[in-house]
């Protein structure tokens, strides 16, 4: 009897969407900042302090540095201590999971629809994928909207929650500003939907939610978020955390030169779950037989608008907007959520084949995650400046040393401190728009007088792709020298004047 209970149809489906997940969300490190994280938190945990300047770096030495994410870094180092790549790949596919089980648990028409909707909002999401703190963003965005959810329905201890969750991830990622648009968009449009009601009460057609806000709520909303706003200030940087990221967002650079600050181009197949996304909320707000909470509308313009701008906000949207989908559609449907109604119990043989399919599922899970993990060192070599590193350590050219950008994280990793790198990711933080610039028309591009640029900060050293623009340049000039070369990476030395 347990077994029927247990596996019923509706059950399998959904003990099976975290297992997919997790199998899509396992996979070998490939994020170039990656390495610098790491590295940094290793220095935090050695010196028991957060960096105020940089010092990985030749050419910004000495520069202003915020380093925000310090707890996520100070963690990521710990997880390779315990157990290298592999359990980052895990612990960061977990965490993956952890968000789009989140995102289910939003959405209504439990599990059919709601698991179709999220697998497609996890998909629109895959190209942000890796072990990096920006995947701590999406997943606490999801946990302040399941706070929220639960508070509007009169458990208000729930609010409780929400200083100790943004004082985490002021500490972890700069998208906690994130955080507080929720909050905020949550108060005002909540209190708009009250301040309707009280109004205009019958003449205003109700939310796809039967609840209108309280006053108590309100009140309630307002305090945590107050205390939400003190409590964050107890950051190793203060009211300085809050600038980083605003200096982030208003920067028009950035764009130019880093692909994933770009808008979203549906030429690129990695996109097109995000436009279905899209495209299916639309149609579900056009049609539905309910309106969209105030909030909600608001949560979709704001976000929508931010996605199209920049694929970087498409994980932000697509966690708000699945469940939305989901509603909108049980609404148009008018029925109630599958949920309500308690199912029926299936045959014994059939929940012995369910769960039969789901321990053939795991197995095969297993057997993925492990092909995953076993291919991520060929991942890394591939992907990363190993070879190169390797014979820098061993041969010990002299610098200093210029890199690609895409190397630099990992150059730091290795070679820290015995090469400071020329240039790495933390481009919005550290090296400042006209230096980025100059470096991608310079180097990139290997535009203009790209020897001159070099002799100026006196490189010796040079670490690039091994098919980029610069090393072509570089292997035609007679007064380079080549000392390595891979199929990712070449290294060239500057030859000494007659």
């Amino acid at each position: 009897m347990r077994i029927r209970e247990t596996l019923t149809p509706r059950n399998t489906l959904a003990l099976l969407l975290p297992v997919a997940l997790f199998v899509l969300a396992v996979q070998p490190v490939s994020d170039p900042d990656l390495w610098w994280h790491m590295r940094s938190g290793q220095w935090i945990g050695e010196h028991g302090a957060v960096p105020t300047a940089d010092f990985f770096s030749f050419t910004a030495a000495g520069t202003p540095w915020m380093e925000h994410e310090w707890l996520a870094n100070t963690a990521l180092y710990a997880l390779f201590v315990l157990g290298g790549l592999n359990l980052l790949s895990i612990v960061a596919g977990a965490i993956i999971t952890a968000t789009f089980v989140g995102v289910y648990r939003l959405s209504v028409l439990r599990p059919h629809l709601a698991v179709f909707t999220t697998i497609v909002a996890a998909l629109a999401t895959a190209f942000t994928w890796d072990a990096r703190p920006q995947i701590l963003t999406m997943l606490l965005a999801v946990v302040v909207l399941l706070v929220l959810r639960r508070a509007r329905t009169g458990r208000l201890r729930w609010l409780a929650l929400l200083p100790p969750i943004m004082w985490l991830w002021i500490n972890v990622h700069s998208g906690f500003v994130f955080g507080f648009v929720v909050i905020a968009t949550a108060l005002f449009g909540d209190t708009l939907e009250a301040v309707l009601a009280s109004r205009f009460g019958g003449r205003v057609p109700p939310p796809d939610s039967d609840t209108i806000p309280s006053r108590r709520y309100l009140a309630a909303l307002a305090l945590a978020g107050i205390a939400s706003l003190a409590l964050t200030l107890a950051n190793p940087y203060g009211v300085g955390a809050y600038l980083a990221p605003l200096g982030t967002l208003g920067n028009r650079t950035i764009p130019l030169y880093i692909a994933e600050w770009r808008p979203p181009d549906l030429h690129n197949a990695r996109f097109l779950p995000f436009a279905a996304l899209w495209l299916g909320l639309m149609v579900a707000l056009a049609f539905s037989r309910r309106r969209p909470a105030l909030t909600d509308l608001l949560y979709v313009i704001g976000f929508g608008y931010a996605a199209w701008l920049s694929a970087r906000f498409i994980p932000l949207f697509a966690v708000i907007a699945a469940p939305l989908l989901t509603r909108q559609v049980a609404a148009w449907r008018a029925e109630p959520p599958a949920s309500a109604a308690p199912p029926a119990l299936p045959p014994a043989r059939l929940a012995r084949l369910n769960a039969a399919a789901l321990a053939l599922l795991l197995l095969a899970t297993l057997v993925q995650v492990a092909s995953t993990l076993l291919r991520a060192p060929e991942s890394v070599a591939r992907q990363f400046p190993v070879g190169a590193a390797d014979y820098i350590l061993r041969e010990r050219p002299a610098g200093p040393l210029l890199n690609s950008y895409n190397f630099g994280g990992y150059l730091i990793w290795r070679l820290y401190p015995d090469y400071p790198v020329f240039i790495d990711g933390r481009a919005e933080y550290v090296y400042g728009d006209r230096f980025i610039a100059e470096y991608y028309d310079r180097i990139w591009l290997a535009s203009g007088d790209w020897q001159a640029y070099l002799d100026r900060y006196g490189v010796r050293l040079v670490v690039m792709e091994k098919d980029g623009a610069l090393g072509r340049q570089l292997a035609q000039s007679p007064a380079w020298q080549r000392l390595y070369a891979d199929d990712t990476a070449v290294v060239f030395q500057k030859r000494a004047a007659p």
